[in-house]
């Protein structure tokens, strides 16, 4: 009988110490093979995009650039921009800013319908205000920007309109990837168009 529970004891013993080990070299083999199977998926979501664009969702970290008027100069149209996060279910997108410096949050509320993009803004600024208005976007055929116009009301002002455009910079949305796009120093804020690059940089 102590035979029988010394062997038993053996085998589980046994099973655990190599359940152990098999958990420690998987997480090995992961913190390994993580960066070169990132670039086999990355390379595959590349394929699958020029082969099937309209099948391709738009998750993934946006760059938004905006133009607007302020009340302390109404004649300078002005850029500010945004790093935002996208997530795309069922037909319904959302969006929220990623921190930049100065604390504005940005959130977006669309639907999706094949090529347009329509819904919601909602802004609060570094100085606390906060703003909110409808938008519709086109999307390009490859899905990877989309150009539109948003609407809101200013008071004194009456509703006032401008353009908008978001592109997309990556399809990567894990936490390291967004933190590379936290706290940018390069984004407009509150610069002249004519200043302002006229293109998005990535």
């Amino acid at each position: 009988m102590v035979l029988a529970t010394l062997e038993w004891s053996a085998i589980l013993i046994s099973a655990g110490v190599g359940a152990l080990l098999s958990v420690i070299l998987g997480l090995l083999a992961f913190s390994v093979l993580q960066d070169p199977v990132d670039r086999f998926i990355a390379t595959m979501w590349g394929w699958f995009r020029r082969e099937n664009p309209k099948a391709l969702p738009l998750d993934g970290i946006w760059r938004s650039r905006y133009e607007y008027t302020s009340s302390d100069a109404p004649e300078v149209s002005l850029i500010d921009e945004h790093f935002i996060e996208v997530w795309e279910r069922r037909g319904r997108l959302r969006a929220r800013s990623l921190r930049r410096p100065g604390g504005s949050l940005l959130t977006l509320r669309l639907n999706v319908e094949s090529s347009a993009l329509t819904g919601s803004w909602r802004e609060r600024t570094p100085s606390r205000r906060e703003y909110h208005g409808a938008c519709q976007f086109e999307l390009a055929p490859t899905r990877d920007r989309a150009d539109g116009l948003w609407t809101g009301f200013s008071r004194g002002r009456g509703v006032l309109a401008g353009p908008w455009t978001i592109q997309r910079v990556t399809y990567d949305r894990r936490r390291r990837t967004r933190r590379g796009y936290e706290g940018r120093s390069d984004l407009n804020w509150g610069t002249p168009v004519g200043v302002a690059p006229a293109t998005l940089l990535r």
